[in-house]
């Protein structure tokens, strides 16, 4: 899990809906480019499931990357793991080359992290993915780092996914659709 990825690389996942293939780029922030090469070439997010599609005002998404299998999944969540540990990369530097390329804008795909409201970082990242159906440049200030672009054709594909319910305040994804990923250098 340590093999440091190539400066360029794409992802093929299929789905119900059709394909889409993201490009990564290992210089917007490369520890995190890193950790998803990393992920996708042990087949990390094979036969995982989009568990949240986001469509609101404020902020448009379609999150992946628990991984099918529950004791893999098991590593990479920060619930159950120290911070030291697997499950936990450290956030990348506030000066990151990414904000000058991208943003979180329509077609990017962006590492998942938590925030923190009361000191206002982004302080992990573990195995999700977001890809970004909207404008949500307001993540960039989180540091929701954008590291690939998804094709246009993906893109089509991927806002043909259902949509969420919501029940009082709380938004629910109703899609389950797997996802397995392809590595081609």
């Amino acid at each position: 899990m340590k093999v440091t990825a190539p400066s360029r690389f794409t992802l093929n996942f299929p789905t119900q809906y059709g394909p889409f293939t993201a490009s990564c780029y290992r210089d917007l922030a490369p520890s995190w480019v890193d950790r998803i090469y990393n992920l996708a070439l042990n087949g990390y997010y094979d036969s995982n499931y989009f568990m949240r599609v986001i469509n609101t005002s404020s902020l448009q998404i379609t999150q992946f990357g628990t991984s099918g299998d529950p004791s893999i999944s098991e590593l990479y969540n920060w619930n159950s793991t120290e911070l030291s540990g697997c499950g936990v990369i450290e956030p990348q530097p506030s000066e990151m080359k990414y904000m000058n390329k991208f943003s979180n804008t329509f077609g990017t795909l962006s590492m998942s992290t938590s925030f923190n409201d009361d000191t206002q970082t982004t302080w992990n990242a573990t195995a999700e993915l977001f890809i970004n159906t909207g404008n949500n440049s307001r993540l960039d200030a989180m540091l929701f780092v954008p590291v690939c672009t998804i094709d246009s054709v993906g893109m089509e594909n991927i806002l043909k996914f259902p949509k969420y319910v919501t029940f009082s305040t709380v938004e629910y994804s109703l899609n389950s659709n797997p996802a397995s990923t392809v590595l081609e250098s």
